[in-house]
């Protein structure tokens, strides 16, 4: 990862709070009350974290870039993380550890979304989690994945960009050769793993730093677009780029630990 000297633009950065403000409308998240009740609607509540932000069961498979626990993005984005604990709207997000910071490359199957095209074709709906996980492990120990390392990737400071529906960096493949690379290997996991899902060319990368579980106060509202705006355009100003080596296969139980199992054959 490379730093660079060359600040962003203070329209850029007011471009980025506009559009990260304006994202924040989205659905019933962000329904203009002052008072914060649990939602049923709110993302990550009922499936991965309850309302109090405890972590609930979600077992499945994925295939993730982790972040180098030694570069200078990972010490960025673990500042960030310490950083938003000194903020009241850090109660409405379950915030993940920074050792689970990854990138997905290809999200697999999970225990709870088990319908034709989410779900490994050849594997019985009802199979056990543990069964599906080692299905998905011996079709990738037996493939090959031609692929030049590492995989570049860009923040993407596209206010419009900005993840909707949880707390999280966008990233951007760094350019066009880049961006044929992922989708190649996308499309490869696709026919290997045997999931072929309806938003598989329209993906976007991100890396995820919570899940929002309670809707928020108007003044947390503003605290939140303020402090994500200003957090994409300081990591933007120091990392010119991301570049991560050979995607892991991993389990995980919930979200708040991914646990390897090979790393694929590239």
């Amino acid at each position: 990862m490379t730093a660079v000297g060359h600040g962003m633009t203070r329209r850029t950065v007011l471009q980025l709070l506009t559009g990260v403000a304006a994202s924040l409308t989205y659905g019933s998240l962000f329904a203009d009350r002052q008072s914060a009740q649990p939602d049923p609607q709110t993302p990550g509540l009922g499936k991965k974290f309850d309302a109090d932000g405890r972590v609930l069961p979600f077992a499945g498979n994925t295939v993730i870039c982790p972040l180098d626990h030694k570069s200078e993005f990972y010490g960025e984005l673990s500042r960030v993380h310490d950083e938003w604990q000194n903020h009241r709207f850090v109660r409405r997000i379950a915030l993940v550890p920074p050792a689970s910071y990854h990138m997905t490359v290809f999200s697999g199957a999970n225990d709870q979304d088990r319908k034709p095209g989410r779900w490994p074709s050849g594997i019985a709906l009802n199979a056990s989690m543990a069964e599906c996980n080692q299905i998905v492990e011996h079709r990738l120990r037996e493939a090959k994945f031609p692929l030049s390392l590492p995989l570049r990737f860009r923040i993407d400071d596209d206010p419009a960009n900005q993840v909707p529906d949880g707390s999280g960096i966008r990233l951007i493949p760094f350019d066009e050769t880049e961006t044929r690379k992922v989708r190649d290997l996308r499309d490869e996991l696709a026919d290997v793993i045997q999931i072929h899902t309806p938003d598989h060319d329209t993906y976007q990368f991100h890396i995820t730093l919570g899940y929002w579980v309670q809707p928020f106060t108007q003044s947390e509202k503003a605290d939140y677009a303020v402090t994500l705006a200003r957090t994409v355009a300081e990591l933007k100003q120091k990392t010119k780029s991301i570049d991560f080596q050979a995607p892991v296969y991993c389990v995980f139980d919930d979200m708040m630990a991914y646990h390897p199992r090979i790393t694929l054959n590239v």
